[in-house]
């Protein structure tokens, strides 16, 4: 079996991703729209009209987010 190609598990769609998460189906959405400016753009799969989102991506590019967040408040109180 080719190691390359990613269980199909890890894709889920926006209604799937939205049943199970903290974003609503609209964020959802607006996140994927907008996926090549916010930096999302590598855990998204377009086949057709069809978009999956690769789940283990999207907790990458929140994860991502968290460190930035945490980074920046740090650099805040030091400031004080």
């Amino acid at each position: 079996m080719n190691t390359n190609i990613k269980e199909i598990k890890n894709y889920r769609s926006i209604k799937q991703m939205a049943s199970g998460g903290p974003f609503s189906e609209a964020a959802l959405r607006w996140l994927v729209f907008n996926a090549e400016s916010n930096g999302l753009a590598a855990a998204i799969v377009r086949i057709g009209r069809k978009v999956l989102i690769d789940s283990e991506e999207f907790a990458t590019w929140i994860d991502g987010h968290r460190s930035d967040l945490h980074a920046s408040a740090s650099k805040r109180g030091s400031n004080d």
